[in-house]
C-alpha cells in the first residue's frame, strides 16, 4: 500500500469522493462505505466512522445488538436481566458513531427503543455524538423511550406527525437533556409548547409552519443573539411595537409567516428586524386586504434592501383591483433573485415590463398573478369584459429586459396574438413559463403557440397547473404546451437543412 493512504487526512478526502456512479447514483450509499471497512486495516476505522455516520432507520442498528437480544416477534423483546456492558460492545462502538438518526413510530423501532431503555447496563445515551434526530408519527406510549436517544450535543431535532401528547413530552425532555439545541423544525407542534421552547437559548432556527407564536416566545426569540430562521404563524398581537429595533432580531436572515390575522403585528414585526440581514421574506396574509393600505406593506418591504427572496401571498380570498396599484416601492430591491406576488391584486402592463428589468437585473423567478384563480369563493370577483392589461407582446419585453428569468408565472391576454411573422425578440434559456389563468380562445391558440416558440423556443411547464384548476381555456393551453416544443423543433431542423444547403 502506498505510504500516502496513511496520511488521514488523505483518506477523508477519498471517504468524501466515494460514490456509486457505476449503479446511477451520485451519492455515497452503505454499501460502498461497507465495501472499504473490508479492504484492509487502514481503511476499517475511517470507512466505519463514515457507513454509521448517517442511520435512516432503526433496522440499520438492530443487526449489533447483542446476541439472545432479539426475538421474531415484533412486539416481544428479551426478559432476561440487563447484560454486561462487554455483551453490548459493538453496539455501543457504532452508536457511537452515529451523528444523524431518523426514527419513526413503528413496531420495529418501538421495540428497539424499548430494548435499548431497558436492557442497556447504563443509563447513558447510547449515542454521545449525535448531532441530527428525525422523529417521525410517534405516539405518547412510546415517546419515553425516545429519551435514551438524546444527548447534550444534539444540535438539530424535526418533529413530524407525531401525537400532540407525544410532541409536548419529546420537547419536555429535550429541554432537559439537550439544551443547546440549535434547530427545531416539525409540523402541527401545539401552541402550549412555547413556554417549553423559551428554555432553548441558542436557537438559530425554528421551522414549524403551523405553530402559532406567542407574545413571550416572540420576545424571546427577539433577544437571541444567533437566531437566522423563524418559519411560524403570526397571529394578532399587541405590544409588538414596544420592541427595541437596536436590540431585538439581529441576524435574522430569513422570516416564513403563516396565517398572519393582523396587519398591524405583522407591521410593528417587520420594523423590528434588523434591515440589512434579512434575506428572504415569506408572508402569507389572511386579513382582509381591503382594510389596509398595501402600497404601506410594500414600504416598509422595502427597507430590507438585501432581500434576495419575496414572497407576498394573499389568502384572504377576497379581490378588489383597488387594493393594490404599484410595484414602484420594490424597486430598490436591487438583489432581488426571486418575486412572487399572489393573488394580492398586483398588475402590470406591457410599458411596466422594461422597469423591472432595470429594477431586478438579477431576477430568475418571476410570479404576479393579480386575479383569484377560483372566482366563485370570492366577495367580488372580477368581470369577465376586464381582461388583464399584459399582452403576449410583454414575452419578448420579458426576453430582453429581464434575460436571467428560469421561470415566468403570469397572467396576460392571449385572445390577439401579434403576427407570428413578425420577429420578436427571442431568449434561447431555458424557461418554466406558466400562463394559468390567462384568456385563450379556439381561434387563436395556434398563433399564440407560435408566438411563444419564436419568444421561448425552450419554454416547458405551459400545461403544469392546469388540472389543478381546471376552466374553459385549459383544454387550449394544453394544446399550446404540446404545440410550442413541436414548432420549435421544426424550425431548428429548418435551420439547419438551410444552413447545408448555403454550404
Amino acid at each position: 500500500m502506498h505510504r500516502c493512504l496513511e496520511i488521514p487526512e488523505v483518506l477523508a478526502i477519498i471517504l468524501a469522493s466515494v460514490s456509486d456512479k457505476h449503479r446511477g447514483r451520485t451519492t455515497p450509499t452503505r454499501d460502498t462505505y461497507a465495501a472499504l471497512t473490508r479492504t484492509c486495516k487502514l481503511f476499517y476505522e475511517p470507512a466505519m466512522n463514515a457507513l454509521w455516520e448517517e442511520i435512516p432507520d432503526a433496522a440499520s442498528l438492530v443487526m449489533s445488538l447483542p446476541p439472545n437480544k432479539w426475538t421474531d416477534s415484533p412486539r416481544e423483546t428479551s426478559t432476561d436481566p440487563p447484560s454486561a456492558r462487554d455483551d453490548w460492545q459493538r453496539f455501543l462502538t457504532n452508536a457511537a458513531r452515529v451523528k444523524s438518526l431518523s426514527l419513526c413510530g413503528s413496531a420495529l423501532c418501538q421495540k428497539l427503543l424499548s430494548l435499548l431503555y431497558l436492557g442497556l447496563p447504563s443509563s447513558e445515551t447510547p449515542f454521545p455524538n449525535l448531532q441530527t434526530l428525525s422523529l417521525l408519527r410517534f405516539a405518547l406510549a412510546h415517546a419515553s423511550y425516545v429519551s435514551i436517544v438524546l444527548c447534550p450535543g444534539l444540535s438539530e431535532i424535526s418533529v413530524s406527525m407525531c401525537a400532540q401528547d407525544a410532541t409536548r413530552f419529546i420537547m419536555g425532555q429535550l429541554s432537559h437533556r439537550s439544551p443547546n439545541l440549535r434547530q427545531i423544525r416539525g409540523g402541527k407542534i401545539p401552541t402550549d409548547v412555547s413556554s417549553i421552547l423559551t428554555r432553548f437559548r441558542t436557537l438559530e432556527a425554528l421551522d414549524c409552519g403551523d405553530f402559532k407564536l406567542t407574545p413571550p416566545l416572540l420576545y424571546h426569540l427577539a433577544m437571541l443573539p444567533a437566531l437566522r430562521t423563524v418559519c411560524a404563524s403570526l397571529p394578532a398581537m399587541s405590544g409588538i411595537g414596544q420592541l427595541d429595533t437596536a436590540t431585538v432580531f439581529r441576524s435574522l436572515e430569513r422570516l416564513n409567516l403563516h396565517d398572519v390575522e393582523d396587519y398591524l403585528t405583522l407591521k410593528h414585526l417587520l420594523r423590528a428586524i434588523n434591515t440589512d440581514k434579512l434575506e428572504m421574506l415569506d408572508v402569507e396574509m389572511s386579513f382582509d386586504p381591503r382594510s389596509v393600505d398595501m402600497q404601506e406593506l410594500l414600504h416598509a418591504v422595502s427597507a430590507f434592501t438585501n432581500l434576495r427572496l419575496l414572497k407576498l401571498h394573499d389568502r384572504s380570498m377576497i379581490w378588489d383591483r383597488h387594493v393594490f396599484s404599484s410595484l414602484e416601492p420594490l424597486y430598490c430591491l436591487r438583489s432581488l433573485q426571486t418575486l412572487e406576488l399572489d393573488l394580492i391584486g398586483a398588475d402590470i402592463t406591457n410599458n411596466d415590463v422594461p422597469a423591472l428589468g432595470k429594477a431586478w437585473p438579477t431576477l430568475e423567478w418571476l410570479t404576479i398573478q393579480p386575479l383569484t384563480l377560483n372566482a366563485a369563493l370570492v366577495d367580488d370577483p372580477p368581470s369577465v369584459d376586464d381582461p388583464p392589461r399584459l399582452t403576449l407582446v410583454a414575452l419578448p419585453l420579458f426576453a430582453t429586459h429581464l434575460p436571467t428569468l428560469r421561470g415566468l408565472t403570469i397572467v396576460l391576454d392571449a385572445t390577439a396574438p401579434p403576427c407570428p411573422d413578425d420577429p420578436p425578440t427571442r431568449s434561447l434559456r431555458p424557461i418554466q413559463l406558466c400562463l394559468e389563468g390567462s384568456p385563450l380562445t379556439q381561434d387563436t391558440w395556434l398563433d399564440a403557440a407560435t408566438y411563444i416558440s419564436n419568444v421561448y423556443p425552450f419554454a416547458w411547464g405551459l400545461d403544469m397547473h392546469l388540472s389543478d384548476s381546471p376552466d374553459e381555456d385549459s383544454p387550449y393551453w394544453a394544446d399550446v404546451a404540446r404545440m410550442v416544443p413541436a414548432i420549435s423543433r421544426a424550425r431548428r431542423e429548418e435551420w439547419k437543412r438551410a444552413e447545408l444547403a448555403s454550404a
